[in-house]
């Protein structure tokens, strides 16, 4: 883990996620590319689920303005 994604979960206030994240291996460049399996893995609830689901193609659309 890179200090990109511990600064993106804390912005999109999903930092209780950081340990999991780190364990994973998600770096910048593997953030942008998880699938609906691994969102699934990565948050086993609803609510955290759809707010990362939501903020990737938000956070993509940006990085390439």
């Amino acid at each position: 883990m890179d200090d990109f994604v511990r600064d993106k979960l804390s912005e999109w206030k999903l930092s209780k996620f950081i340990d999991t994240f780190k364990e994973q291996g998600i770096d910048k460049d593997s953030i942008y590319c998880l699938d609906d399996e691994d969102i699934h893995h990565l948050f086993p609830t609803i609510g955290p689920r759809r707010n990362q689901k939501q903020k990737i193609p938000k956070s993509l659309i940006h990085l390439l303005k």
